[in-house]
Order: structure tokens, then sequence, then C-alpha cells
């Protein structure tokens, strides 16, 4: 089943988080959404919440959400596995279910239970999304590419294993982001005569 999904806003250059690890210019076009005149955003963040059934996080990407009370007002009610040795003494406000856990398969095995068919989205941060392409365990990269040069910061793409063919899936844009959605090809999935 194609179901796990890893959504990230990304940089020209590559990154996903900038050096000071501040990550709003990455993310404005997120919560700036109205100001689209072309409505792809809005559409973007309207087919995520429609299609998302659980969400898996690392802990730094958790702690920013909890600092800034982030999960209050959640637009995502699925149940959230948040990957971390050390799990937090309390939870955050609002009524997001939160699973910690510290493997990746587990995690995701525990996901799709809860997702009941519906997509698995790995949101975050850099070393999760890593973790996870590199298992292959990610059947689709959506990234949302921001017309920004950092310079430096956290990359997504950083030190691959192998070697990952990508199919074209959809792509659109808006004056300040360009949403862009590629489908992830199996090993067992190529053909022998690519």
């Amino acid at each position: 089943m194609r179901n796990a999904l890893l959504d990230m806003s990304i940089s020209v250059d590559g990154f996903v988080t900038p050096e000071d690890e501040t990550s709003s210019v990455l993310h404005r076009w997120y919560f700036q959404a109205d100001a689209d005149s072309t409505g792809h955003n809005q559409r973007v963040i309207k087919d995520l919440q429609t299609r998302i059934g659980a969400i898996i996080m690392g802990r730094r990407t958790y702690d920013m959400g909890d600092a800034h009370d982030g999960f209050m007002n959640n637009p995502y009610p699925v149940a959230h596995f948040v990957l971390t040795h050390t799990p937090p003494n309390t939870l955050p406000k609002g009524n997001t279910s939160f699973t910690f856990i510290q493997d990746i398969t587990q995690a995701l095995t525990q996901a799709r239970d809860a997702a009941k068919g519906k997509i698995i989205c790995v949101a975050g941060g850099a070393n999760i999304a890593q973790q996870y392409l590199n298992a292959g365990l990610i059947d689709t990269i959506q990234l949302h590419v921001v017309p920004v040069i950092l310079g430096a910061g956290k990359p997504l793409f950083n030190t691959p294993q192998k070697q990952k063919r990508l199919t074209l899936n959809q792509v659109h844009h808006s004056s300040n982001v360009m949403h862009v959605r590629y489908d992830v090809i199996h090993e067992d999935e190529e053909d022998v005569d690519a």
C-alpha cells in the first residue's frame, strides 16, 4: 500500500531548516495561504488535511509546536507519532493524540493502523525524513519549494545510502511557493531494462 508521504517545505538550495533553526521563512506560504491569488496553496493544504490519517514527526518538531501552542488548534486532528528516546513529562495543550516511540518501523506500523487507509505523513525534521528515505519506507515525496536560497542549514537530502528514482506526479505553483509531488520507485517496481 503506497501511503507513506514525506511532506516538507524546502529552500531552493535544499535546506529544510535555516542555520539559526528558525523555519518561518520556509512555512510562511502555509500560514499566509489566503494571500495566494491562484488558490493553489489553499488547495494543497485542504488536500493534506483531507487525506492525512496519521503524522510522524521528530522530537524537535514536536518541541517547536509545543513551545508555540502549535497543537492547541491543530488543523490535523489525527494521531501523532513522535520519534524520540526521551518522551516529555507533560503533554501539550489541546486534543491531539501523541504516541512517543523510538523505532521508525514500529512508528510507521502503528501510524498505518491509526490512519485507517489514509496517508501517513512524515512531517519532520530532516533527520527523521532521512531515516525513512534511507530505509525505503517513503512512497511519495511532496516538497513545497520556497524561492529562497538559505546558503546553510539542515539539508533534506544528506548522504543518501543509495540512489532513489522518482516519478513526477504533480506540480502546482503560486507566487511564493512551488508544490512538487514525486512517487518513489521502489526496487521491486523498477524496470530491469531501465
